[in-house]
């Protein structure tokens, strides 16, 4: 428990200022990682739907549904259709929130 405490007194003596621009550098960090995730482990047609079937997806289209999901805007383009990519998307979500939280 003294940790906890340790690290949120830390993160505390942070201006306002300093506080945006590490949220703001967390997330794309985070943002960008994921979507290589995604880019790498669940590149294929098994794994999501997208509006036009006939392309593959490509990594701006992973970065795009991870920032899309990250700020939870959810447009639609591109849908997760596999439980473990949803699982991910899930552990996306919950990490927006931590980052907010900070």
């Amino acid at each position: 428990m003294v940790l906890k405490y340790d690290m949120l007194s830390e993160i505390s003596k942070y201006s306002l200022t300093e506080k945006i621009y590490l949220k703001l550098a967390l997330t794309c960090l985070i943002g960008f990682v994921i979507a290589v995730i995604f880019y790498y482990f669940y590149n294929d047609k098994e794994h999501w739907y997208n509006i036009s079937e006939q392309k593959n997806l490509s990594f701006y289209d992973y970065l795009f549904y991870t920032f899309t999901c990250l700020f939870t805007l959810g447009f639609g383009d591109v849908i997760p259709k596999s439980n473990s990519v949803k699982f991910m998307s899930v552990i996306v979500m919950f990490l927006a929130y931590i980052i907010i939280m900070l």
